[in-house]
C-alpha cells in the first residue's frame, strides 16, 4: 500500500514496522538538506530541539555547523538559517551540519520507526522516486505540514511521488495524485495559494522559494539512518 500522511503529527500514530517512509518538507527543511548534501556536506544529523543541536556542538570532536529555524525564523546562536541558499558549497563543503526545524526534523524523527526512510523534496524527487520503485512493501509518504495542518506544497511534491509509482493506493494518497496531475503545468502557481508560502513570501524569502520549486528534480537520493541524513 502506498499512503500518504498529512502531517507530522499524524504520523505518530501510524505504525511504520516494516515499511519505507519519505519525508517531505519542501518549504523549506527538507529542501535545505538535499541542497546542503548536493553541495558537499558530508552528513546533517536531524535534531528536535535547538538544546539538542547545542548538546550534540559541544560534545563533538569535530567542527559542527549548526543549522535550522523556529516559526521560520534563525534559532539564536545558530550558524544557519533554514535556506536552501544558506547552504552553499563555501559553507558546508566537508562538514556536518545538525538541523532543527519546526516542522521538517519533527517528521523525521516521527517516522524513525519505518525500516527505511528517505529525504525528498521537489529538488531530489526523482531519485527517491527511483529508490522507492523497487520497495516491495508498504510504503508512508510523510507530509511535514506547518505546524499541525496539512500545506498544499507538500502535498504537491507526495502527489507527484505517488504518480510515479505503480501498486495499491490510499485514498488520499490518490487524492493527492490528482491534484499534482491536475497543477502539474504550473505546481508553483497552485502552491503559492496556501499559507505557508504566503508567510515566507510575507517575511521575505522570496528567492527561497524560487529555489524550492526549481524544476531539478534529480539532485540526490538522501536516506536517514539513526537520525543521520546522507546521500544513496
Amino acid at each position: 500500500m502506498i499512503d500518504v500522511i498529512a502531517t507530522a503529527q499524524q504520523a505518530l500514530d501510524v505504525d511504520m514496522n516494516g515499511a519505507t517512509a519519505v519525508v517531505i518538507d519542501v518549504l523549506r527543511a527538507t529542501s535545505s538538506m538535499t541542497c546542503a548534501i548536493h553541495n558537499g556536506a558530508r552528513s546533517i544529523v536531524a535534531v528536535n530541539t535547538p538544546e539538542e543541536a547545542f548538546d550534540f556542538k559541544a560534545k563533538s570532536s569535530s567542527r559542527v555547523i549548526l543549522g535550522g529555524e523556529r516559526h521560520a525564523d534563525k534559532i539564536s546562536g545558530f550558524d544557519l538559517d533554514n535556506s536552501p541558499l544558506s547552504y552553499s558549497a563555501d559553507v558546508v563543503r566537508g562538514n556536518d551540519i545538525v538541523m532543527t526545524t519546526t516542522n521538517g526534523t519533527l517528521a523525521i524523527g516521527a517516522c524513525r520507526r519505518a525500516d527505511r526512510l528517505l529525504i525528498s523534496s521537489f529538488l531530489n524527487a526523482d531519485n527517491v522516486i527511483n529508490q522507492l520503485q523497487s520497495v516491495s512493501g508498504d510504503i508512508y509518504i510523510v507530509c511535514a505540514g506547518t505546524e499541525g495542518r496539512f500545506t498544499i506544497e507538500d502535498g504537491l511534491c507526495a502527489g507527484y511521488i505517488v504518480s510515479k509509482l505503480v501498486g495499491d493506493k490510499s485514498d488520499f494518497a490518490i487524492s493527492m495524485q490528482q491534484v499534482y496531475l491536475s497543477s502539474s503545468e504550473d505546481i508553483r502557481l497552485v502552491a503559492s495559494k496556501g499559507e505557508h508560502f504566503e508567510r515566507l513570501k510575507r517575511k521575505g524569502y522570496a528567492f527561497d522559494l524560487d529555489v524550492c520549486f526549481s524544476d531539478i528534480r534529480n539532485y540526490e537520493a538522501l536516506e536517514c539512518v539513526d537520525g543521520v541524513i546522507k546521500k544513496l
